[in-house]
């Protein structure tokens, strides 16, 4: 049988609980709704990084009385309701707030008879790695610092579990105590849930440790180095076929590249003969329109010239007419004088 080795957690309170040594070496803690002093107070004066993730209005207030605010930098409260998933959820308050919760007074009525509600609220109910992982990174810690120490004080938390799927990596051991209240609603449904805690443990790669067995007042699970091993290979295996599938796309991507260069080459080499028959039409045509310019130059010249000749020809036509009416007149003047002279010859004898 394999033996753990349990310490007193401090000498601040002589009933505080034992601890297992893996306990004492984590590097930070989250502690879930510890409300038992002596573990609170050995939490309180710890010298590493601590998130207290307190629901109860009031056991947050404690707290803060306790020395949590005298050391804001490494200490830290958080006062949210956590569950399996994120809503909202109905927040019953009682005249003794160590019952306030989510449990409705008739499941409380059968063992606490003189306990009475005082109101209800919405609240809204969050995930535990949400919360912590949050955490971490405001804390600066890196992943090789993923051998963290959870505490839960609940008497049901598995759902509290449900909600911590991204935080079980970062988690080198988890230590669980049952509430000093009465567990309420006993029956198939809380022994349901109790069963299937182990499994949700050892899916996570958690081994219960042997040599709790409870009686010092937890229940003790940690990382089995196989198990986290095993994630290692699944995910570094998962990784190298993602980066074949990445690679074989990039071969189909490659082949249809160079398809498509062979095309543009051959595209290329046609442009280039249609450039060159261009090239020679454009040659052609240019000689065309040098030798059309020389023609419309000659043509040019020839009209200048006809015009020439025109207004020289329209000139001396000019002179014509008034030569001609000149002459006209001149006969008429010579026609005028032939008829005039027998009247001054008169008859001869």
């Amino acid at each position: 049988m394999a033996w753990v080795r349990i310490f007193k957690v401090a000498d601040l309170t002589p009933d505080a609980p034992s601890m297992p040594a893996f306990a004492l070496g984590a590097p930070w803690t989250i502690a879930v709704s510890v409300r038992q002093k002596p573990l609170l107070d050995w939490l309180l004066g710890q010298d590493r990084p601590v998130l207290f993730i307190e629901p109860n209005q009031s056991f947050a207030d404690r707290l803060r009385q306790d020395g949590l605010e005298k050391r804001k930098g490494s200490l830290e409260l958080v006062d949210v309701v956590l569950g399996s998933e994120t809503t909202m959820i109905e927040w019953y308050s009682y005249n003794d707030c160590r019952f306030d919760g989510p449990t409705p007074l008739e499941v409380f009525r059968p063992n606490y008879p003189n306990l009475m509600l005082q109101f209800s609220v919405q609240r809204p109910q969050v995930r535990l790695d949400d919360v912590a992982l949050d955490w971490l990174k405001s804390q600066q810690l890196s992943q090789e610092m993923a051998c963290g120490l959870l505490v839960i004080e609940a008497a049901q938390a598995l759902p509290l579990l449900q909600g911590a799927n991204s935080l079980f990596p970062w988690l080198g051991s988890i230590l669980l105590r049952p509430s000093h209240l009465q567990n309420p609603g006993q029956g198939p449904q809380n022994l349901e849930q109790e069963q299937a805690l182990p499994g949700l443990l050892a899916a996570a790669h958690f081994g219960p440790e042997p040599g709790l067995d409870g009686s010092q007042g937890f229940k003790a699970w940690r990382i089995q180095p196989q198990g986290a091993a095993h994630v290692g290979l699944q995910e570094g295996q998962a990784l190298l076929s993602e980066s074949h599938g990445e690679l074989h796309t990039l071969k189909v991507q490659r082949d249809e590249l160079l398809r498509q260069l062979e095309e543009m080459h051959v595209h290329n080499g046609r442009l280039a003969e249609y450039r060159d028959l261009l090239e020679t039409d454009k040659l052609t045509l240019s000689t065309q329109l040098q030798e059309s310019q020389a023609c419309l130059q000659d043509l040019q010249s020839s009209h200048d010239q006809l015009q020439s000749e025109n207004q020289e020809l329209r000139r001396r036509q000019q002179e014509l007419i008034v030569l001609v009416e000149s002459s006209c007149q001149d006969l008429a003047q010579l026609s005028d004088r032939l008829l005039a002279m027998p009247e001054r010859l008169g008859p001869t004898a």
